[in-house]
């Protein structure tokens, strides 16, 4: 094109004047307007397209980081959502037993206690409220994306407060109206039964700063289960950790759905996102400690008489009667070989993923326990899962 516009150019100069002339210069003059023009819009098409490929690459990494917080998020809100379903589920069990004296018995000395810890959880929003703040929410290409992510952040903080509401109410009236060494006394008592030891692991300054000693020698203010339920007080304590657990669970059940479903938003509007794999590590490394612990928890569940086919993963009640769920046994098996009870040990993973194996229809939330308590379930396979365990820790032993 250049080369075209040069030898006009030359022909031009070389011509006399004429009509015929300026007639060819208003033409070379045009043509050389509409080559600069051109010029123009090639450099400011590829000026966009490169600004466009930035933006898509911005957009991507946005959306990426605002995924990861969601499935981050996911996560959190279903390991809270047990946790809060169970201290709900002890707490009606406490509640219930006010009403209906003949459950009293039955009540673990550990469902009095644990429903005092409450452990709220956030989800993560860093990267929704960024895209806000910094105005790069609008590098989204998808309107109904953007307008979700505005209505997630206001639907969670919401009801994040609506959380920390119930603490502030509920929670704080159940601690103090509790009676606390009145519902500590079962507890110290079967401390006292059971020759219990803290494990060796607890530093001296842990163990001068504790509550109660590691040998108990009598209990202050002892109260029998039917002083306990004799209580106004423990039963409005109750009725409030009740009401904070049960209800907590309820807005984490609607946080959860909110989460998932701007996730699956993400996805269904064509954004490629990585997924974070939140699967347990399945390469386990034994030792013998492990070794000693299976073939201990195989001993303990040695016949079937020895076998509570009625877990409720507290294992006060397992020890006194002499029957134990797979898991108490397990429990009771690590202590007794290391003083302490590691929840996600090797040995106790290896079981897990057994169980996961072959019998992952059987279970809801809780492997152990409902594997162990599902109708299907037999004394034969609890002494198989065992063996298999016991195998393979052997054999990853022997060849090293």
């Amino acid at each position: 094109m250049a080369k075209l516009f040069n030898k006009i150019r030359k022909q031009l100069i070389s011509e006399k004047p004429s009509l015929t002339r300026t007639t060819n210069y208003l033409k070379y003059a045009f043509g050389e307007i509409i080559l600069v023009v051109i010029g123009i819009l090639i450099a400011l098409s590829i000026n966009n397209w490169n600004n466009t490929r930035i933006n898509r690459g911005r957009e991507a990494f946005f959306v990426n980081q605002l995924a990861t917080d969601l499935q981050t998020s996911t996560a959190g809100l279903k390991e809270r959502i047990l946790y809060f379903s169970d201290n709900a589920i002890d707490c009606g069990k406490v509640v219930h037993a006010f009403y209906k004296p003949s459950l009293q018995k039955d009540i673990n000395p550990g469902v009095f206690l644990k429903p005092f810890r409450y452990e709220p959880y956030k989800p993560i929003m860093g990267a929704a409220k960024a895209l806000i703040s910094s105005g790069n929410i609008d590098l989204l290409r998808s309107i109904k994306l953007r307008n979700a992510i505005i209505e997630y952040i206001e639907n969670t903080e919401a009801l994040v407060k609506d959380v920390d509401r119930m603490e502030e109410t509920y929670f704080r009236m159940a601690m103090e109206s509790m009676n606390w060494q009145m519902i500590e006394s079962p507890f110290i008592k079967y401390q006292i039964e059971n020759n219990y030891k803290y494990p060796e692991s607890i530093t001296n300054l842990e163990r001068a700063v504790r509550l109660i000693p590691d040998d108990i020698e009598v209990i202050p203010f002892p109260a029998t289960i039917e002083e306990i339920f004799n209580s106004k007080n423990i039963l409005n304590a109750y009725v409030n950790l009740l009401t904070v657990h049960r209800n907590t669970y309820y807005v984490y059940k609607d946080l959860l759905k909110a989460t998932e479903e701007l996730f699956g938003l993400i996805q269904s509007e064509g954004y490629s996102v990585n997924i974070k794999d939140f699967s347990e590590n399945k390469v386990l490394v034994f030792d013998s400690t492990d070794l000693r612990i299976i073939q201990k928890a195989d001993s303990i569940l040695s016949d079937e008489t020895k076998w509570n086919k009625d877990d409720d993963r507290y294992c006060f009640d397992d020890i006194h009667k002499g029957k134990y769920s797979l898991f108490c046994a397990l429990h009771k098996a690590s202590v007794d070989i290391t003083g302490e009870y590691e929840h996600r040990r090797p040995v106790m993973q290896q079981v897990r993923f057994i169980i996961d194996k072959s019998g992952k229809d059987r279970v809801i939330n809780h492997r152990l326990m409902d594997w162990n308590n599902h109708p299907e379930t037999s004394f034969r396979e609890v002494k198989q899962v065992l063996k298999e365990a016991t195998d393979s820790i052997e054999v990853q032993l022997n060849n090293r």
